[in-house]
């Protein structure tokens, strides 16, 4: 809850959701510029819902964020992968990156989604 008020405060559109398959209900039913998730959450880890996701739309931008700093073995489907002890200014400078590169058209106005906390 505080990252996605912090996100929001920082002129992201967030949509929070409280698992991997409800983040993919919500994709299958809107557009999202990028993925942002925990590693760890209930139903599937990070890693699986970004293999479920490239599956699907393989240039969609996922960013993991974990507490842990070992990088899981399949972090390969993820496009970044971020420590929480990196900090906040560490996550806001990914996001933007991903946004960039991914040419997406909200990389300008500051717009995410979703984020899973």
């Amino acid at each position: 809850m505080l990252r996605q008020l912090v996100l929001q405060k920082r002129g992201y559109k967030v949509v929070a959701v409280s698992s991997g398959r409800e983040a993919l209900e919500a994709l299958a039913s809107a557009h999202f510029d990028l993925v942002l998730t925990d590693q760890m959450m209930p139903g599937m880890v990070g890693t699986e819902l970004a293999r479920q996701i490239k599956l699907k739309t393989p240039t969609k931008p996922v960013l993991i964020i974990s507490g842990m700093n070992e990088l899981p073995a399949d972090i390969a489907y993820a496009d970044r992968f971020i420590s929480k002890i990196a900090g906040i200014e560490a996550l806001f400078r990914d996001i933007a990156e991903l946004l960039e590169v991914s040419g997406s058209p909200q990389a300008a106005k500051s717009n995410i989604n979703p984020a899973l906390e």
